[in-house]
């Protein structure tokens, strides 16, 4: 009977990076061969049980598949890595990637190969999501990952493309991620649009308000000071500008106090003030914006929100419901993909919640199912499974003579059938027709429409779609 390893030799052995030495060889010491051989916190890899990093753990998948394809997902699931309270929209956008996790796994995923979705929770801390980002890429050797953000899909894919795995985003809209992309081999995809386009619908939008209202003048621009505020405060600013605005942009810190920002902003006056802001720091601004009489709606003041604001949590608070009732914000469109109403049936039925409450659970359940179509894609002819044969995947999924495949549960196995035979095909997703833009890493300007939504009895109401400027 063969004796396990001493504890110090294979700590030894994880330390150094030697688990590809395969101890297993030397002593025939075998502890698993699956991940379901394991406690719940572990992970079979080299038929040893190796456990998961703090705040990881397996998602949705199958795990008794020694073969099973590992993806990651680096998601602030809480406000904190000890705790803190829970984000909604970040596991609505877990649920969308489960689910098509699961609808993958159901058509017996690549031809008996199945998928498994590790899911660490960041706390939305860097060096939290740094240390699970290592473990993803050298201990896991994930070739795929899902992380949210744009901070913190820069500072994720420092570590993760070094070492060829791919990283993709649901909601990193930064213009910046454009310079990452170019630089980290194209292992950067999003399947949201970036925010210049965004940018210039809303200006587009105070433009045709101001027609109504000659006084809309003065544009206050109130931006949380991170990646995602900073580039798209400087791309409002600008167009703003260019449309004969008075901008005035005014940064502050999230999760801070934001009375500095408050004074700056009120001795402004402005008629108008777009606020580039998560949830909470909604809550905090327009709740304490009514020390500043000039910052109401009474006062002259309309808020205008940007896509991180579209979640209930803004609705919770009926001092600040009052106040932010009939006001508008825009966000990548959820319903603009061909079979977003399909996708909120199943969505619905299995989470009892409606995606569209949220601002991105159809472009991460696209996101899963591009990453899923790119496996397979990389396991052709029996190779490998590594980021850049599925970035490779990615450039036979947009092809407008291709075979047309809807990312849904019933066109899944041709996709996988069509890219696998070498061909190549257009996809068309619930968050939109999903026409990648090789050159950018995210979907084209042409496929990328944004929705007008409005704060209307207690709840949002998507008034309009549009087609960026220029598309």
């Amino acid at each position: 009977m063969s004796r396990p390893l001493p504890a110090w030799l294979l700590a030894a052995a994880l330390a150094f990076g030697c688990l590809g030495c395969s101890f297993t060889t030397a002593t025939g010491f075998n502890e698993c061969s699956n991940d379901m051989q394991c406690g719940a916190d572990k992970v079979c890899i080299q038929k040893f049980c190796i456990r998961l990093p703090p705040s990881c753990q397996r998602g949705a998948g199958v795990y008794t598949d020694p073969n099973r394809v590992a993806f990651g997902a680096l998601l602030p699931l809480t406000t904190s890595p000890d705790g803190g309270s829970i984000d909604a929209s970040e596991r609505a956008n877990l649920n969308a990637l489960e689910l098509a996790v699961d609808e993958g796994n159901q058509r017996d995923g690549i031809k008996g190969r199945h998928f498994a979705l590790f899911v660490c929770n960041t706390g939305d801390d860097d060096d939290t999501l740094k240390s699970q980002a290592a473990f993803l890429a050298n201990t896991l050797e994930s070739p795929a990952v899902v992380v949210s953000g744009s901070a913190a899909t820069i500072s994720a894919a420092n570590i993760l493309t070094p070492k060829g795995a791919l990283v993709i985003s649901a909601d990193a809209t930064s213009p910046e991620l454009l310079g990452t992309y170019n630089s980290d081999n194209k292992l950067v995809w999003r399947t949201a649009p970036p925010d210049s386009l965004q940018a210039q619908v809303v200006i587009d939008q105070l433009a045709l308000f101001r027609a109504s209202q000659p006084q809309l003048q003065k544009i206050g621009i109130a931006y949380v000071d991170t990646t995602y505020g900073q580039g798209l405060s400087h791309e409002l600013q600008a167009r703003a500008m260019a449309a004969g605005f008075t901008p005035k942009t005014v940064p502050y810190t999230e999760g801070g106090d934001p009375s500095a920002a408050l004074t700056s902003l009120s001795s402004f006056t402005p008629n108008l003030t777009v606020l580039v802001a998560f949830p909470p720091d909604v809550l905090a601004i327009v709740g304490g914006a009514k020390s500043h009489p000039n910052l109401t709606r009474l006062g002259g003041n309309q808020w205008f929100f940007t896509d991180a604001a579209k979640d209930p949590e803004i609705l919770s608070q009926p001092a600040v419901l009052a106040e932010i009732d009939q006001s508008y914000g825009t966000s990548p469109a959820q319903g603009a993909g061909t079979e977003f109403s399909a996708f909120r049936d199943r969505f619905e039925a299995k989470y009892s919640i409606d995606p569209e409450s949220y601002g991105f659970t159809s472009h991460s359940y696209d996101a899963m199912y591009l990453l899923m179509l790119g496996a397979a894609y990389a396991s052709s002819n029996g190779q490998a499974i590594t980021g850049t044969r599925i970035a490779e995947g990615f450039t036979k999924m947009s092809s407008d003579s291709g075979t047309p495949v809807i990312l849904t549960p019933d066109n899944f196995s041709n996709g996988v059938s069509e890219l696998q035979a070498g061909h190549e095909i257009d996809v068309m997703g619930s968050s939109s027709d999903l026409d990648l833009d090789f050159n950018a890493g995210c979907p084209l300007p042409s496929s990328s429409p944004y929705e007008l939504w409005q704060v209307r009895d207690g709840g949002f109401v998507t008034t309009q779609v549009i087609k960026p400027t220029g598309s």
